[in-house]
């Protein structure tokens, strides 16, 4: 099937983000033209599939997250899940000589696009930024470090997802006229979307938050105003 246009577009602005050669304000314009488009995009297929004139349907993607922090990647890949209204489940899993963890991702197939598509990008993101950081204190772990870094990163490209789908949606409704049907359309999906996800999920848990530690966290919020933004705990499920 042919990508659409607009999912295009994206893809080449997160390319541009990617790019080392971008500097951290090109990156972070592009990052946020991106944001805006998978927004739109992602309304304008909600209400297409509302009227009949596209299929998006809810079904499951799986992708492998690997090593190293893979729990923290997890997380927030389930950070833009909960952004585009998917419910995600994860498990500990080996895959090309990797011990990482595969995360199932549940939500209409527009949602899906979307979470995979920027998901990709932002681990290719997280490469340039983390070669950058280190503790500001000596003698403290990196390792600490750069898992409270990548825990504040999730925080802020959560919040910032968060704030272009609110956008979007306003920016959809003509000047004067509620947005209530737009509202309604996208409530009802994650409606639908949550009450699958405990159909084939009955006995899912939810593990304990786990305490950060490192100094890294605000520096993560920080990057992550360069990507993308949630203060969700670190959960099984999400």
């Amino acid at each position: 099937m042919t990508e659409h246009p607009k999912l295009q577009r994206v893809r080449n602005l997160l390319a541009q983000a990617e790019n080392p050669a971008s500097t951290e304000s090109e990156a972070e314009a592009f990052n946020e033209r991106a944001q805006a488009l998978m927004a739109e995009y992602g309304i304008d297929e909600a209400m297409l599939a509302e009227t009949g004139q596209v299929e998006d349907h809810i079904a499951e993607t799986q992708i492998f997250v690997p090593p190293p922090y893979s729990v923290e990647k997890v997380n927030l890949l389930c950070a833009v899940g909960r952004a585009y209204r998917c419910r995600s489940k994860y498990q500990r899993h080996y895959q090309d000589g990797q011990s990482g963890h595969l995360v199932t991702v549940l939500g209409h197939r527009s949602d899906r696009e979307r979470v995979e598509l920027l998901f990709t990008s932002l681990l290719l993101q997280l490469v340039t930024e983390l070669a950058r950081t280190k503790p500001k204190y000596h003698g403290e772990s990196v390792t600490a470090y750069r898992k409270g870094w990548l825990t504040g990163y999730k925080a802020e490209i959560h919040e910032r997802l968060t704030g272009a789908e609110q956008q979007a949606i306003a920016a959809a409704v003509p000047p004067g006229s509620p947005s209530t049907s737009v509202e309604l359309v996208l409530s009802t999906r994650s409606e639908r979307v949550e009450a699958e996800f405990t159909r084939r999920n009955p006995k899912v848990r939810v593990a304990k938050a786990r305490t950060v530690s490192g100094s890294g966290y605000f520096d993560g919020r920080d990057a992550g105003t360069r990507a993308d933004l949630g203060r969700a705990a670190i959960t099984r499920s999400s």
